[in-house]
């Protein structure tokens, strides 16, 4: 019997004997071996794709496992012990000097709190019940902040408005339990007398009554004493003894003697004599009344003034406008664009306070020289004092160039320590206890001698020696020592070679041939992979593309390194470790090794112990073969981890110039030859940097490549060698580490982690294949609906053909069974 039902036939209770069902499965087995055959490819793809997943996930981890060693400050690690660690310790970092420091701590820098017991027994009673708005100013670091308090504010609420005040200059209130009740306390958070803070009016608070006895008045760079003298022949030291006026400019110290019977013109002459410097730095001015003298110390900003030069006829006021090509080949002026399109150098001068000590500072701006070029210039010349910018006007095709000067105010301020007439501001205030700020006071090895210290703003003290940061505890000595962490820099190599290894383990995995694999042909094997002796990316070529790019990085010679080379029998030029097989880091050649293409640490000497306590030279040690990684580090520490974490580091290799600066983004880490030639007056006429023609700027003594397409573009270097008539050669290295030269690898767009990368180019790749696939699948599945639907209307038709000529069959051998009956009787 045959059924129809949903558009679909099945057969049941066949009519034929025949189980058309069977048949037609067996049948529909064989017409899906194609769609069967796109199933397994699609997996094949997937299980590819998975494995480009898998090293993507393998180079996250080493990616991450590099950037925790990815400078030489984190790789170079120095360890500091203190002898009174209570007195002091340190902070070393990797430029810190080796060695024995010993510390002379005469007095901590303190914070200014002002602390006064308010009467109050609560932090919940009421400071303002006056009806009316309060009032709390002070003033800190020179900054006056004056709050509103309403009617009905608490203890507590005093302190809210405090702390919460969105222009809170740096001070912190907080209420302190005492027995006697609550005390109210301000602190500034900042150490040192440029940190001075004082409560200026408490109008309408209760228990916050402030009663101050000023004796100066301050602002950022003047200081001006309140009290009163007739005239300047008014004695200022009549105590019989001699005496100090100790005040600061910018944060320095200084000390004028005070001997008895000094009067008050005598000491203003003595500091100008002290200041000379400056003009008018100390200077008797009529009081507020108009009926005496007070004494001020002031420092005017000197006037920060461009100077035009004659050829510069464009100079607009602190700018200089240079002008365009009338019709530029773009339609945007960009920065590589000519700003002098003549055939002579133009120049101009500009002065500025703290630049060039105060001397005027020559640009020259050559033919054909850009707009980026001359920035360049001037953000050399200028350093950190001021910020030097160019602007470009499309409409008038110009140019604009401004520097615009940081701030260099001066600061004066008065010692807390002098005579009791020169005293501090705020000697004393009703009912407060007054902390003052103060700079902390130390000598570092012997310096500077007796009776002298340095004085210091914070108790974490920086610039005393080079790399070290000093932290204060309490007054006393100390003796810190400076020594190289080997075990850790040991354990950063190793993380290093552990994080490589786990990287290069995963690629040969999914890359090898095993020769000895037991393959499948086509007939039984579910997958490609099981009819080849490879795995699942062997012959894969961007990823060996990839691997090679990453295998040849770690074994290679470190990108702007050189390899040390004999000058004479005691001199060399380059570096003493370029590539890791120097320092014992070596790749396992040693076919059939577990460990075969992964890197080994060496510690199999080739070197005498005797010569590296000996300290013998580079080149020897060096040209005798690898050292062990121990003896790298005995031999130089620095010259390690510079190999694994330097970080585009200029360094010439030339006794000739020095490297002075390049631009990250656009400088490329590599050797670049550089050559130069001096005229008979000992200036540049020629310059190459890289092969290619360098800016010369005489004034400053520089060249500088300024091609930002070029990887030498924007190196400046500064010429120490200028003997006339002379060529001189040399090369400048921009060193990457073996650490960030594969970090650089990875990295950004076009890095192999990318968006442009090799891995998504080839994760891309395969699943535009699969979603091929997938359509193909598609179409299959459709074809198959169709063949099965027109197979089984043709079964059931043959069925519904075969029942009714069983039928007649049927009908046929009961007739000839009757006629056979009939003849028989």
């Amino acid at each position: 019997m045959v059924e129809y039902a949903s558009g679909s036939i099945h057969f049941s209770g066949l009519g034929s004997d025949t189980d058309f069902d069977d048949m037609i499965s067996k049948l529909y087995k064989i017409e899906s071996r194609q769609a069967q055959q796109l199933l397994r490819w699609k997996a094949d793809w997937q299980t590819r794709l998975d494995a480009f997943q898998q090293i993507r996930t393998e180079m996250l981890k080493l990616q991450t496992a590099l950037t925790s060693i990815n400078s030489v400050n984190k790789f170079l690690v120095k360890t500091a012990a203190s002898s009174k660690p209570e007195v002091a310790t340190a902070t070393p970092g990797f430029d810190a000097l080796s060695g024995v420091y010993d510390l002379d701590v005469k007095q901590l820098a303190t914070q200014a709190t002002w602390s006064k017991n308010t009467g109050l027994s609560y932090k919940t009673d009421v400071v303002n019940d006056s009806g009316a708005n309060a009032t709390f100013s002070y003033v800190y670091k020179g900054k006056t902040r004056t709050l509103t308090i309403p009617p009905g504010t608490t203890l507590e609420g005093l302190v809210n408005f405090i702390n919460k005040d969105s222009q809170n200059p740096g001070v912190k209130a907080q209420i302190i339990s005492d027995s006697r009740g609550m005390v109210f306390q301000l602190r500034g958070m900042d150490t040192g007398y440029s940190a001075s803070l004082a409560i200026e009016d408490t109008t309408g608070l209760n228990g916050l009554g402030v009663d101050l006895v000023r004796k100066w008045q301050t602002t950022s760079n003047s200081a001006q004493l309140l009290t009163n003298y007739a005239d300047g022949n008014a004695v200022i030291n009549d105590t019989g003894a001699a005496g100090t006026f100790q005040y600061y400019v910018d944060g320095a110290l200084k000390t004028v003697d005070v001997p008895a019977g000094m009067t008050l013109q005598e000491l203003a002459d003595a500091l100008n004599a002290k200041e000379s410097s400056y003009t008018d730095f100390a200077q008797l001015v009529p009081d507020g009344g108009g009926a005496g003298v007070n004494l001020k110390l002031s420092i005017p900003d000197k006037a920060r003034a461009f100077a035009p030069d004659a050829s510069c006829t464009d100079f607009l006021g602190m700018q200089f406008a240079a002008t365009m090509p009338t019709d530029p080949a773009d339609p945007i002026v960009y920065g590589n664009t000519s700003v002098n399109t003549g055939t002579e150098a133009k120049t101009f001068d500009f002065t500025m306070e703290g630049v060039n000590n105060g001397n005027p500072v020559t640009i020259t701006v050559n033919p054909g020289e850009t707009a980026d070029s001359v920035l360049a210039k001037l953000k050399n010349a200028v350093g950190d004092k001021a910020e030097a910018k160019y602007t470009i006007d499309d409409v008038s095709k110009t140019v604009q160039f401004s520097i615009t000067p940081k701030d260099v105010t001066h600061t004066v301020q008065i010692g807390a320590q002098g005579l009791a007439a020169t005293a501090y501001t705020y000697p004393t205030a009703s009912d407060w206890a007054i902390q003052q700020n103060v700079n902390g006071q130390v000598r570092l090895n012997g310096w500077p001698a007796e009776p002298d210290y340095m004085e210091v703003e914070s108790n974490s003290v920086t610039g005393l020696s080079a790399g070290m940061t000093f932290n204060l505890r309490s007054v006393g000595q100390s003796v810190i020592t400076v020594d190289v962490d080997t075990e850790a820099i040991t354990q950063n190599i190793q993380s290093f070679v552990d994080a490589v290894n786990a990287f290069q383990k995963v690629v040969m995995d999914l890359t090898k041939v095993d020769t000895n694999k037991k393959v499948l042909s086509s007939d039984y094997a579910e997958s490609q992979f099981e009819m080849q002796k490879g795995s699942v990316l062997t012959g894969n070529y961007g990823i060996q593309l990839m691997d090679s790019r990453i295998t040849q990085a770690i074994s290679g010679q470190a990108k702007g390194f050189m390899y040390l080379t004999r000058l004479s029998e005691t001199a060399f030029v380059g570096d003493m470790f370029s590539s890791l097989s120097q320092i014992g880091i070596v790749t396992n050649s040693q076919e059939g090794s577990a460990n075969y293409g992964l890197l080994e640490i060496n510690t199999t000497s080739r070197i005498a112990d005797q010569a590296i306590a000996n300290n013998a030279d580079a080149t020897t040690i060096l040209f005798k073969g690898s050292l062990t990684l121990e003896e790298a580090l005995k031999k130089d520490p620095e010259a390690v981890a510079r190999l694994f974490a330097a970080k585009l580091e200029g360094q010439s290799y030339s006794p000739y110039f020095e490297h002075n600066s390049h631009v990250d983004g656009i400088t490329k880490a590599g050797i670049y030859d550089v050559s130069y030639e001096t005229d008979g007056s000992g200036n540049i006429i020629k310059a190459t940097i890289n092969g290619k023609t360098a800016n010369i700027d005489n004034v400053n003594r520089q060249i500088g490549m300024f091609d930002n397409k070029d990887p030498a573009g924007g190196i400046m270097l500064d010429i120490h060698d200028l003997t006339p008539n002379k060529t001189f050669t040399g090369q400048v290295g921009i060193r990457d580490g073996k650490v960030n030269e594969l970090l650089s690898m990875m990295q950004g767009t076009e890095g192999f982690l990318g968006e442009r990368g090799t891995l998504k180019i080839l994760e891309k790749n395969y699943q535009g294949i699969m979603d091929n696939i997938d359509k193909k699948i598609q179409k299959e599945d459709e074809r198959l609906i169709k063949w099965e639907r027109t197979t089984r209307l043709r079964f059931a038709r043959l069925e519904e053909t075969l029942s009714r000529y069983n039928s007649i069959n049927e009908g046929l051998k009961s007739q000839i069974s009757q006629m056979q009956s009939s003849t028989k009787k």
